[in-house]
């Protein structure tokens, strides 16, 4: 556990980690099983497809045909919730864990400093992102690692590279909900 805490101590100075906040207000998903559903129909389709009468190139709303009622108000702002905590950043407090979960994704030929190092160095690549995509993607990893990794494409890469195809989806509809909440009707 020492050794953990002198790469926690090395990445405190100049690290790219968000601050852990005394009073959150989004409590971020640490483990894949409390992840929110991907798609709901009734806040994903069924409100979008009633009050939504103009959409930007991308596909974001960008007008309403009518005002939003309030229990699709209420529902859209539980969505946005939900998904708000799916895509929170790992906390500073969860990189004793993650850096295990990390070092698990290792070849077992490195020396414990040099194995110590390359997590941290890879603690650093997935920095703002949620906990729960990067330990997906470490067992990803340690399961599939021949067939992900391309040739010339390192393991900082795959590993930045899944943990994004992961959270992408979350962020995506997270977009839509807050666009959808934020637009105003079309006079």
């Amino acid at each position: 556990m020492e050794r953990i805490g002198a790469v926690v101590a090395r990445l405190e100075t100049g690290s790219s980690w968000p601050a852990d906040q005394g009073q959150r207000r989004v409590m971020p998903i640490a483990d894949q099983d409390r992840l929110p559903l991907l798609f709901l129909p009734q806040t994903d389709r069924d409100i979008p497809n009633a009050v939504v009468c103009f959409r930007s190139v991308g596909g974001i709303p960008q007008a309403l045909r009518r005002m939003l009622t309030e229990t699709e108000r209420s529902a859209l702002e539980h969505r946005g919730a939900e998904l708000r905590s799916a895509v929170e950043p790992a906390p500073k407090s969860s990189r004793d864990a993650l850096i295990d979960v990390l070092l698990a994704i290792l070849p077992l030929e490195y020396d414990e400093e040099t194995s110590m190092g390359l997590a941290a160095q890879y603690l650093e690549t997935v920095a703002g992102q949620p906990e729960w995509a990067i330990k997906i993607t470490c067992m990803t990893i340690r399961r599939q690692r021949s067939k992900l990794i391309k040739p010339g494409q390192t393991v900082e890469e795959l590993l930045n590279e899944l943990v994004n195809a992961a959270v992408t989806p979350y962020r995506r509809q997270l977009v839509e909900i807050d666009a959808i909440l934020s637009a105003k009707v079309k006079p």
